[in-house]
């Protein structure tokens, strides 16, 4: 994901290289190329070569917005746009681009989206400015490329000439949660804003993929249940933490979940190792 989520702009390529060589120097040894699947998992978890596992999967399936036009050409996911923009050094983008969502991935699709040579970027999110859940610093630094930020509104329908997307119909959004702070939009359908778009990138969150986990693990609301003190799962001598089981978070917030989960797992291997 720091390859292909974040933008270069962002964090240099080089940064992100030298910190895995610090990884490797440190003796830890990387497999690529390789697809955990359950019985992989299984593997792993019941067989006699590893005496700990810490599941850091991360979360990149994007969400959709179910609304009909989702698939027309010219609609697309942050994550996806975001991995063809770094991979490639651009994306191909339209002259009115419009972005939905209101988190640190979508103003990244939008600066990257400026970057590609779009006239117009406007971002459309659910939240009202003071609560849109970005860094402020990336809210400001996108307003300063170019974008244009339209908070409290949600897409209605998107617009299509049957093949391609040409608009999108957003609606006033008067609250994002309820009483309880569960998301619950609730929406004024009396006002209505349309706009053109030729390009529609969707980052209205991501899930994790945990379907390698079989059973054994706890899964809540779609992300693996842990202790908030060790981070074990409900399987011993499993860990897990990061997107994977906090939902989307920052890359400072992984980091920080990758180095407690270590030191409960050294804690948890000493244990077996006086037993």
């Amino acid at each position: 994901m720091l390859r292909t989520g974040i933008p270069e702009y962002r964090l240099p390529k080089s940064i992100v290289s030298k910190e895995i060589d610090k990884i490797k120097a440190a003796g830890v040894e990387i497999r690529l190329d390789t697809k955990v699947t359950d019985d992989f998992f299984k593997t792993i978890v019941e067989g006699d070569e590893y005496q700990a596992v810490f599941i850091a999967s991360g979360a990149y399936s994007s969400r959709r917005i179910r609304l009909d036009g989702e698939d027309l050409e010219g609609v697309i996911p942050a994550l996806t746009f975001l991995e063809d923009y770094n991979m490639n050094g651009r994306a191909v983008v339209g002259d009115n681009v419009v972005v939905i969502g209101g988190g640190n991935v979508a103003t990244d699709a939008a600066g990257a989206a400026i970057r590609c040579g779009a006239k117009s970027v406007k971002l459309y999110c659910l939240e009202d400015r003071k609560t849109m859940p970005a860094h402020e610093w990336e809210i400001e630094e996108i307003i300063a490329d170019g974008v244009e930020i339209y908070p409290s509104f949600g897409p209605r329908t998107i617009r299509g000439d049957g093949t391609k997307v040409t608009g999108v119909e957003f609606m006033r959004c008067k609250s994002v949660l309820d009483e309880n702070k569960r998301f619950n939009p609730v929406y004024d359908e009396k006002i209505l804003e349309n706009v053109e778009a030729d390009t529609l990138i969707t980052a209205i969150g991501q899930g994790p993929d945990l379907s390698f986990l079989g059973e054994g693990i706890n899964v809540f609301r779609g992300a693996v249940e842990i202790d908030k003190y060790t981070m074990e799962t409900s399987l011993a001598g499993v860990f897990a933490g990061g997107d994977a089981a906090a939902g989307t978070a920052s890359l400072i917030e992984a980091i920080i979940a990758g180095k407690t989960a270590s030191a409960s797992i050294m804690k948890y291997i000493e244990g077996l190792d006086k037993e």
